[in-house]
This record gives C-alpha cells, sequence and structure tokens, in this order.
C-alpha cells in the first residue's frame, strides 16, 4: 500500500447540537424541532458530500467544522469552512457541498430573526 495515499473512511459528518451563539438567546442544546431540524440538514449536508478517496495525510482523524445559516424560506445564505483541514482535496470536497445543496426545507418558525444557524463537523477518519 502507498502510504503517501491513504484511503479514508468517514467516521460521521456531526452537526453539533451545540448551535451558533446569538441562534437561541445563547442557548447550547434544543430538543423539539430545532434538533429535528438540524438533523435533517445533517443528513442533506451528509449524503451530497463525495470525500475525496485518497490524501497526503497521517493517520488520525480529520475534523473541518463549518458554519451554515438558512433564511426563512430555506435558503443557504451562509456556508463557510470555520478551520481549515490544512488539506485542499478536502476542504474543497466540503465546499463542492454548498453548491449541490443550496436549498432546504424552511426552519422551524421557532428561530429569530427568521435565521437559522448551526455548525457541521465533517470527519474523516484518515488509516
Amino acid at each position: 500500500m502507498n502510504r503517501a495515499a491513504l484511503p479514508l473512511r468517514l467516521i460521521a459528518c456531526t452537526v453539533a447540537l451545540v448551535l451558533l451563539a446569538g441562534c437561541f438567546g445563547g442557548s447550547r442544546t434544543r430538543v423539539g424541532p430545532d434538533s429535528r431540524y438540524s438533523n435533517m440538514l445533517h443528513g442533506r449536508f451528509y449524503r451530497a458530500w463525495v470525500q475525496p478517496k485518497a490524501i497526503t495525510a497521517p493517520p488520525g482523524k480529520i475534523s473541518v467544522p463549518v458554519d451554515v445559516q438558512i433564511d426563512q424560506s430555506g435558503r443557504v445564505t451562509r456556508f463557510r469552512i470555520a478551520k481549515s483541514s490544512g488539506y485542499p482535496a478536502i476542504d474543497e470536497s466540503i465546499m463542492a457541498v454548498s453548491r449541490k445543496v443550496t436549498q432546504v426545507d424552511a426552519p422551524p418558525a421557532t428561530t429569530r430573526r427568521g435565521l437559522f444557524r448551526l455548525r457541521i463537523f465533517f470527519d474523516l477518519d484518515v488509516r
């Protein structure tokens, strides 16, 4: 096996149920429609993610946080990598998701100012 191009195995792409500050008055977790909506978004973005087949990286976990904002109509108005993985192939594969998923179901009526914000972590296990 060529150690320069290690295969990747997806661990998980997890939605942080820790919503960004200000979205719900600083609340850390929610139960109910907001968490169901977060889980729905997780699935939608995760299914659109085509992970790179191989990268040059030492074995271990690579986690890339992405800040997402959805307006009241369900339009994705922000999709930004909060901290780069340091590997262009991984970052580009994640940014490709923003070009594929531009519209989702409208957020629950409980959101403030009609915006729903969350952080999604795209996690890879490099072996």
